[in-house]
């Protein structure tokens, strides 16, 4: 008897039936067939569905794109024809859950501007804090004022902080809102 049950719990060795308009749930190898044809763009590319011809069901998975054979691939479209497939491989084992895989593995470079931006950044700031500093120093040793010394290098230093770094920067009214209070 045959039961419909969602793809997620499609195991090794289960018997599908796939007719047009199925998306095939797991890797499978065809062992009946009739007329059956699958849109592997999802894995190749190519616009042109691939026919599958059956084979016995301890036929390896081939690689996807291949016209006249049996295997048959997880997210891919059932275009026409009907057919009934045994399950190879589901989840992450299947070829479209190992591209996932190695898609999550890779990791992220850099680009040379934000390389750049970042060295630029950490000159400013180096330059911006050693400025504090000598505001500091100035009102502090040279006119005996350290608390407005103090004052005066933090009013800098916040003066030099980027909108960006600060914080979220308002949208819309509350923008008209800040420049209002900015000039105030």
């Amino acid at each position: 008897a045959q039961i419909r049950i969602p793809g997620s719990r499609v195991a090794i060795g289960d018997i599908m039936v796939l007719s047009e308009g199925d998306r095939v749930p797991a890797d499978a190898i065809l062992l009946w067939g009739l007329n059956l044809k699958v849109d592997e763009s999802l894995l190749t590319g190519e616009p042109i569905p691939a026919g599958k011809l059956p084979a016995p069901p301890n036929t390896e998975l081939a690689v996807p794109g291949g016209e006249e054979n049996a295997s048959m691939f997880s997210g891919t479209l059932v275009v026409a024809g009907k057919g009934v497939a045994i399950v190879k491989a589901t989840g992450l084992k299947t070829r479209i859950g190992k591209i996932g895989t190695s898609l999550q593995e890779i990791e992220e470079e850099r680009t040379p501007l934000q390389r750049e931006t970042d060295r630029i950044v950490r000159v400013v700031v180096t330059w911006a804090a050693v400025l504090c500093v000598g505001v500091i120093a100035y009102k502090g040793l040279a006119q005996g004022e350290w608390l407005k010394g103090i004052l005066s290098g933090l009013t800098l230093a916040m003066g030099l902080i980027p909108d960006g770094i600060a914080g979220e920067r308002p949208r819309g009214a509350d923008a008209d809102e800040e420049v209002a209070l900015g000039l105030s």
